[in-house]
């Protein structure tokens, strides 16, 4: 049976893989993703740069042979540092080839999406930028199936704009033509959640399975134009699934059956919806939708951590689930969760969610055993490595509560043995 080992709060004050990085969120979780990959012998970190850099990408590399690591090294200007805006972290991608490709800097009109590849496969040390990528995309996310086709999903701009796609079979030299998977923009004057005209708009989560499987979650947002207030944050509600393979040019519901993109919230609402939370109207009321994690079972079963709760961002009475989905029988099963978490599926068939608390059931969620305790004061950003081998399969940054300075935040790395350093990491 494999076992963490517990790690006391004290031990890994100098376990940082680097403390370069910067920003309040040093990355967004799951929205601008994967945030680190492992190919050919390496675990590839990317994010936001601390000191005179602040918010510009830098990457770090841990080679597993020599225990080495490199960087963190700059590769290229966001657009969006001077606006102090966080959204234009970076995403990370290897292709076939062993060239590694960083997405970064877009929000929309605000900046501009920038594709950089290193110059080298497996080397970090020199970059270029390539042109062929829309400048108003916004949510990197980049899955790269077992034929090395690479599929790049963003926002296509603003809150309104539709999620769309292109794939490159070339290693991401070219891209093809944007394909829209969910539609935004329409303006609804229903008042069922503003009293006033307010328009669709979704966040989504785009993740790949060992079978070449492409699963996107969305939850919705009545975007009005209260763009600051409290009232609009609260809007982000109901969880929805889809899924298409990688070899066909449609997508289906949980059942199988056959989707007309883009989505529209109609057929959505019918078709794709797995959890309401709808509100009462009011501010204050609504339930926001909080993704956390996400796997596949064997049985090709897809299952989403997500919770829900009251107020701004959802912290009031927040609560924890585990829905699991059964295509056979067109369904959902729920189960409670003690918190939040990225989702692994073992090769024994347990599950693990990592968190501060790193915990593992052996009975599909309905109950959980405390595994490790990594850091009492908590951290932020749990993402898993691409890929990621058993010593590196887990990435995170200081909680913002622990530092006062922002341009010194410190990125971890790990997995089943414990924390990743070496005598030559930043510090």
């Amino acid at each position: 049976v494999l076992l963490l080992i517990l790690f006391p709060a004290a031990s890994i004050a100098e376990a940082y893989i680097s403390n370069k990085a910067g920003g309040k969120n040093v990355w967004y979780q799951l929205h601008n993703s994967p945030h680190a990959m492992y190919q050919n012998g390496k675990t590839y970190l990317v994010f936001h740069g601390g000191g005179e850099d602040y918010l510009d990408p830098l990457i770090v590399s841990y080679d597993h042979s020599s225990k080495q690591v490199v960087g963190p090294i700059k590769v290229g200007d966001n657009p969006l540092s001077d606006l102090s805006d966080e959204h234009g972290n970076p995403a990370v991608m290897v292709d076939a080839l062993g060239h590694i490709h960083v997405f970064f800097g877009g929000h929309g009109n605000i900046g501009k999406m920038i594709h950089a590849v290193s110059k080298h496969p497996n080397d970090i040390s020199t970059w270029r930028i390539i042109e062929n990528i829309n400048p108003k995309a916004t949510y990197p996310q980049l899955l790269r199936t077992s034929d090395g086709t690479i599929y790049y999903f963003y926002r296509k701009g603003n809150h309104r704009d539709d999620w769309v796609f292109v794939t490159s079979s070339d290693n991401g030299l070219t891209f093809n033509h944007e394909t829209s998977v969910i539609q935004a923009g329409t303006k609804r004057l229903d008042k069922r959640y503003h009293e006033s005209p307010y328009y669709d708009s979704w966040y989504s989560v785009f993740w790949l399975d060992r079978n070449d499987t492409i699963h996107h979650v969305t939850r919705y947002h009545a975007c009005a134009n209260d763009y600051k207030s409290p009232y609009h944050l609260e809007r982000r509600v109901n969880v929805y699934y889809m899924k298409k393979d990688h070899k066909s040019d449609y997508w289906t519901s949980l059942a199988g059956d056959k989707l007309q993109t883009p989505v529209t919230r109609e057929a959505a609402d019918k078709c794709c919806r797995l959890f309401l939370s709808d509100p009462p109207k009011g501010e204050g009321n609504v339930r926001k939708i909080i993704f956390s994690g996400f796997d596949v079972d064997e049985a090709g079963r897809p299952y989403i951590v997500f919770g829900h709760g009251k107020g701004l961002n959802g912290r009031t009475d927040r609560s924890w689930e585990l829905a699991i989905g059964d295509s056979k029988n067109n369904n959902w099963s729920f189960k409670k969760l003690p918190h939040g978490g990225q989702l692994t599926i073992e090769k024994d068939g347990s599950l693990r969610l990592w968190s501060s608390k790193v915990k593992q059931s052996h009975d599909q969620g309905k109950s959980w055993k405390t595994m490790s305790t990594i850091k009492r004061g908590g951290f932020s950003g749990i993402s898993l490595v691409v890929n990621g081998r058993a010593n590196a399969r887990v990435i995170g940054y200081d909680h913002w509560r622990e530092t006062k300075d922002f341009s010194k935040r410190k990125v971890f790395l790990w997995g089943d043995q414990g924390f990743i350093t070496s005598k030559n990491a930043t510090r």
